[in-house]
């Protein structure tokens, strides 16, 4: 269930944002809808001190229900329906400040519960999904996606040349946006001894899968107040193993995105190039389809 559901969202699009500098006579608005990943439009709530603690779309696909998270100061949990069942996923964040609002985890776990039309459940996890390093200015660097690796049954699957990690590592401008991804697919195979299976042996090599480059404006993004942690939050968490580019890019940066340039695409050097142009408010925010709470 967990394979279909990242590949569900890496084929979506969206224009999810953060902030770099506000107009000095306001302070941050927090954005209450947006066009969610499938066109429809989510919502947001939010606590007495503007941190979010909810997100609700429709799919508006047939066979699959409202989804629904909750945001918690170390944790999220999403639920939808799919066929007839539910799919629920607790998201665990630990390590760095034990407050996922301070926007530094670690490490995030993963629970799994799938409730079929019948009534039966299927558990999985928790499993460690992915590791996360920053650099001296507290911006996330580096993400490691962990695939669930074959290592028991048959040893010609087991030392079968098989995904372990998907890499992103991320380079910012002066303005704390991010200009540039590459994202790289590890690989682990290995060697099985028949007569001294103790002599077996793995090994790992990698390729680079995705090279982007990328352009700004000046202006705030509607997930300003939440930059720290909605990269986090988003249930695209295509951070590094999925291709959602534009969800991942403006959730890592402050301003909003005006070209995506791709040098190398899927394996292949590529010319393909983006361009957003934006309406914006009076108080410099992304216009249309977003509404904002700018108390």
């Amino acid at each position: 269930m967990k394979n279909i559901h990242l590949i569900l969202f890496a084929s979506l699009t969206t224009v999810s944002c953060n902030k770099h500098k506000l107009p000095s006579t306001t302070t941050a608005c927090v954005v209450t809808s947006c066009p969610s990943y499938f066109g429809t439009t989510q919502t947001f709530t939010y606590d007495d001190s503007r941190q979010m603690t909810s997100r609700k779309y429709d799919f508006g696909t047939s066979g699959y229900g409202p989804f629904t998270q909750s945001v918690d100061k170390n944790k999220t949990h999403s639920s939808y329906t799919q066929g007839g069942g539910t799919l629920e996923e607790t998201d665990v964040f630990l390590g760095g400040t034990g407050n996922l609002y301070d926007g530094m985890p670690a490490w995030m776990t993963r629970q799994e519960k799938q409730t079929s039309p019948d009534g039966s459940i299927i558990n999985r996890g928790p499993d460690t999904l992915y590791s996360f390093q920053y650099d001296g200015k507290k911006r996330l660097v580096k993400a490691i996606y962990m695939a669930s690796l074959i290592n028991t049954g048959n040893v010609n699957i087991i030392y079968s040349r098989q995904l372990s990690n998907m890499v992103l590592d991320i380079t910012y401008d002066d303005n704390d946006n991010a200009i540039r991804l590459k994202q790289t697919a590890v690989y682990r195979q290995g060697k099985y001894n028949v007569n001294t299976p103790s002599n077996s042996y793995f090994w790992f090599d990698s390729t680079a899968s995705n090279v982007i480059n990328v352009t700004y404006d000046s202006k705030p993004s509607p997930f300003s107040a939440s930059l720290k942690y909605w990269k986090f939050v988003q249930n695209d968490l295509g951070v590094a193993s999925n291709t959602n580019w534009q969800a991942i890019i403006t959730a890592l940066s402050p301003n909003n995105p005006l070209t995506i340039k791709y040098e190398l695409q899927q394996g292949n050097p590529s010319s393909t190039s983006y361009s957003m142009t934006y309406n914006y408010t009076d108080r410099g925010y992304p216009a249309d389809s977003y509404t904002y709470d700018c108390r």
